[in-house]
């Protein structure tokens, strides 16, 4: 009998990638998969089944054995809770499973890196760069179904000339670029070497883009091999 795995906000973009690359497994990781979030009775299509998201409770997560994207009160006795830097703050282990592997020592909660800062490590690494400045590119979908919404109403009242809402992003993204709310902590500790980036926030619903300028020690003729490995 396999164990049982949590996903929390569950409506989120990132939370549907997430079921995708576990659908995309030859093998099912888990005897069940069971979705939170803060609408009940809407449903994500999982190896064949409507799974409902239901609302959090103490009855839906007994049992399970690891919470995804969680945080400090998911974590009870003989459950594993992974969840993303700068939700989860900087006690909780910073940890890559391509880059790392042994797991971290932890107190029942583990961090794992947003994708601009794996990106920036994981290529840092498979360069052996001695210091990288890199720009990330956030879409709106990091913000998950609010800021898609948002977006797209912003740019409607500015059409139609209009007030605009702003709950969400604090300001203006249509049309417009917003400082980046993406946590690179813990991108040095992985990289291995000094990183110095930037995150802005983009009016695009989907997509993070990562530049990179690495300062390298020799010249790489195997680069295509090398970001295959790591990843990318």
């Amino acid at each position: 009998m396999g164990s049982i795995a949590a996903i929390l906000n569950a409506s989120s973009v990132l939370a549907r990638e997430l079921v995708s690359v576990l659908e995309d497994l030859e093998i099912e990781p888990f005897a069940e998969v069971r979705l939170f979030g803060t609408t009940a009775d809407t449903f994500l299509r999982y190896r064949g089944k409507d799974i409902r998201i239901g609302t959090r409770s103490e009855a839906r997560l007994q049992g399970v054995a690891v919470v995804m994207l969680g945080g400090h009160a998911d974590v009870r006795p003989g459950t594993i809770v992974v969840g993303l830097t700068g939700d989860v703050g900087a006690s909780a282990p910073l940890t890559d499973p391509v880059l790392d592997s042994v797991l971290p020592d932890h107190s029942g909660l583990i961090a794992v890196p947003r994708v601009g800062a794996a990106v920036i490590a994981r290529i840092a690494r498979a360069c052996e760069a001695r210091r990288v400045v890199a720009t990330v590119l956030e879409p709106a979908g990091e913000f998950g179904p609010a800021g898609l919404t948002e977006l797209y109403e912003q740019t409607m009242a500015l059409f139609q000339h209009r007030e605009r809402p702003d709950a969400v992003f604090g300001g203006r993204l249509a049309f417009n670029i917003l400082p980046g709310r993406a946590s690179l902590e813990g991108v040095e500790r992985l990289a291995g070497c000094p990183v110095h980036a930037t995150s802005l926030l983009t009016p695009v619903f989907a997509g993070t883009l990562v530049t990179l300028d690495l300062e390298l020690g020799a010249p790489i003729l195997d680069l295509e091999d090398r970001l295959e490995d790591a990843g990318i």
